[in-house]
């Protein structure tokens, strides 16, 4: 089934957004994605033509001193990361079947 071109630049951008990821990073930048941004202010912001979709956002920059941060946003960035295990989203042989490979460690 051929999915519409609506689908297929979610595709697309994500693969952008990956390789512009990897570059910053091998330039020693940080990249930030944010969602939930406003698209008509995107718009008006950076005057992109209405012909255009701004359909992600995204800050890039230098890595901060984290002692320059807010005590409370500092113990936040010093905290460890919580995420979700791969066995409640890599799936094989049908959705909700974890894959094999997430069982190993």
């Amino acid at each position: 089934m051929t999915q519409p071109s609506c689908y297929r630049f979610r595709s697309n951008e994500g693969l952008a957004t990956a390789a512009l990821t990897v570059q910053a990073t091998v330039s020693g930048l940080v990249v930030h994605e944010m969602a939930g941004f406003d698209v008509e202010k995107a718009r008006c912001e950076f005057s992109i033509p209405p012909d255009h979709q701004p359909v992600a956002v995204a800050a890039i920059g230098y890595p901060g001193s984290p002692g320059r941060l807010p005590e409370k946003l500092r113990n936040r960035d010093a905290s460890p990361r919580k995420r979700k295990p791969l066995t409640h989203f890599v799936f094989e042989g049908g959705w909700g079947h974890s894959a094999a490979c997430t069982q190993r460690v």
